[in-house]
C-alpha cells in the first residue's frame, strides 16, 4: 500500500462535490437541530453533505469502513477506514460565517494515510498524504 494517489484524487473529488451542496445551503438554513447540547448542532446541510460522501465511498469502496459524525454505520473490519466530518464548523455555518469545511481522512491499518479539508465558501482545498509528507521530508 504505497500509492495513495488514487485515494487522494477520489477524496478531493468527493470533498468538492460535498462542498457544492454546502454552498447551496449556506445562508439558507431553514432549521437547526441540537444533538447533545445547545452548542452541538446539526442541520440538513450536515446530513446532505454526509449522504453524498457515504454514497460515493460505499459505491467505489464497498468493503471499507466509514466513521461519520452524524451516522452510525457498521464496522466492516476493513484495513481501510474513512473518517468524515461532512460540515466541520457547523456553528460558523449556521451563523453565516464562511469558515467551515468538509473534512475527510483515510486510515490504512489504523494509520492515517491522507487527509483533505475543503472550504467551499473560500474555494480553498488543503490535502496531504503520507507519501507527500515523505517526499517533502527527503527534500
Amino acid at each position: 500500500m504505497s500509492n495513495y494517489s488514487q485515494y487522494l484524487d477520489f477524496t478531493r473529488e468527493i470533498a468538492f462535490e460535498s462542498g457544492k451542496v454546502l454552498n447551496n445551503y449556506f445562508g439558507n438554513i431553514k432549521s437547526i437541530n441540537k444533538k447533545t447540547s445547545s452548542i452541538d448542532l446539526v442541520t440538513e446541510a450536515d446530513l446532505s453533505s454526509e449522504r453524498i460522501l457515504i454514497d460515493k465511498i460505499q459505491k467505489k469502496y464497498p468493503d471499507h469502513t466509514i466513521i461519520t459524525e452524524e451516522s452510525h454505520l457498521k464496522d466492516k473490519n476493513s484495513n481501510f477506514r474513512w473518517i468524515i466530518d461532512p460540515l466541520d464548523g457547523t456553528t460558523n455555518f449556521v451563523h453565516n460565517l464562511p469558515i467551515f469545511a468538509v473534512s475527510i481522512g483515510l486510515q490504512y491499518k489504523e494509520k492515517t494515510i491522507l487527509g483533505t479539508v475543503y472550504n467551499p465558501a473560500a474555494d480553498k482545498m488543503f490535502y496531504a498524504s503520507n507519501i507527500m509528507a515523505h517526499i517533502l521530508m527527503i527534500k
